[in-house]
């Protein structure tokens, strides 16, 4: 076997060069880090999407600069404002913190049920009080004091202005349940709650449970059931939920007062506004007379381009003009998604933003 090759060495001196510079930047002491502790309305599963579902913290770092700030989601599913402390998740995440580093806390759908008994002993107690209730863990064997949900927020907010960081309290994300037209709050319980911690402690809180609600009812009932939720599953989010959610964590964040939080925020990315109120297409993958838009089948739709196929579409385009092309056929529309019967003469799933569409 011979010796490698000056330029296999280059190759690998490269590709070794390249993954140092990554290490680094993962661990730039320059940048500052923001910590996410929560439960599976923040990161789902192990946060790559399993079952279509999402939280709003595997989606926010859309929203930030990371050349300036790096985001570690330390959420995990399941888990109360008690229990991600007992478990020792807690004393993990307050390690990740330094002196000018940020931590965004979001707990209470995990907060009711038994304190001790059954398989998920993990019940705070309902309120901000400093009582107590002691007993056994039954599936543990343990002894343990339980705290109030307000305690336990509390203790972090008081844990992190320790090591230096800057805690920010969110109210949970609401669920999709509905009463006369409006979500349901949490305004009256854990919302409330965690409002009552964050101002005793005198730390930043962002009413994440009412900006959502309000997005949510500016979206509608029916279509936050169908694009934002499963049909199964009134808790967790799809991406489009979780990208929601996460709009309104930033949306929080910006209205903060003396947050250095914001500045790491990208600018707002507003789309172009379409001025057409009408286009013609062509949906064949040949010649595009003047005058048409070619729609082809990655043609997705963006408020951006104003037109395109609708999220998941299955989308076989004509590769020639078929015999019986439509000509003059006008399609109206109230809503952004239609279907269309394009030079193929199949119908195909499609958005638009205007109302009026033409076709060759």
């Amino acid at each position: 076997m011979g010796f490698p090759s000056r330029a296999l060495i280059a190759i690998w001196t490269v590709v070794l060069a390249l993954d140092h510079a990554r290490l680094l930047k993962a661990e730039d002491p320059a940048r500052v880090r923001l910590v996410l502790i929560g439960d599976s309305t923040v990161k789902n599963g192990s946060g790559k999407g399993e079952g279509g579902l999402w939280g709003w913290g595997q989606v926010l770092a859309d929203h930030f600069d990371l050349d300036r700030i790096e985001i570690e989601n330390r959420a995990l599913g399941g888990r109360s404002s008690r229990t991600y402390l007992t478990e020792g998740l807690w004393e993990k995440s307050l390690e990740r913190l330094r002196p000018g580093d940020f931590v965004l806390m979001q707990f209470g759908h995990n907060d009711g049920g038994d304190k001790f008994k059954g398989n998920r002993p993990r019940a705070s107690i309902k309120g901000n009080g400093e009582e107590t209730v002691n007993g056994v863990v039954e599936i543990s064997g343990k002894e343990e004091a339980v705290h109030s949900y307000g305690w336990y927020l509390r203790k972090y907010i008081s844990d992190a202005k320790a090591k230096g960081a800057t805690p920010v309290v969110l109210s949970l994300v609401p669920r999709d349940r509905w009463e006369a037209g409006r979500v349901i709050r949490s305004n009256r319980d854990y919302g409330k709650w965690a409002s009552e911690a964050a101002e005793q402690e005198d730390a930043l809180f962002i009413d994440l449970n009412e900006i959502v609600s309000l997005r949510y009812e500016e979206i509608g009932e029916k279509k936050v059931g169908q694009e934002l939720f499963t049909q199964e599953d009134w808790t967790h989010t799809t991406r489009d939920g979780a990208e929601v959610n996460a709009a309104c964590v930033v949306e929080g964040i910006k209205s903060l007062q003396d947050c250095s939080l914001k500045q790491y925020l990208l600018p707002s990315r507003t789309p172009a506004k379409v001025e057409q109120t009408s286009w013609k297409f062509e949906c064949g993958s040949g010649m595009i007379a003047a005058g048409y838009d070619q729609v082809l089948p990655l043609t997705m739709y963006s408020q951006e381009l104003g037109f395109g196929w609708g999220s998941g579409a299955s989308v076989p385009c004509a590769e020639q003009e078929s015999s019986n092309s439509v000509t003059q056929d006008v399609y109206l529309s109230d809503a952004h998604s239609i279907n269309l019967t394009a030079m193929s003469r199949r119908s195909y799933p499609v958005s638009f933003s205007s109302s009026v569409i033409y076709f060759p």
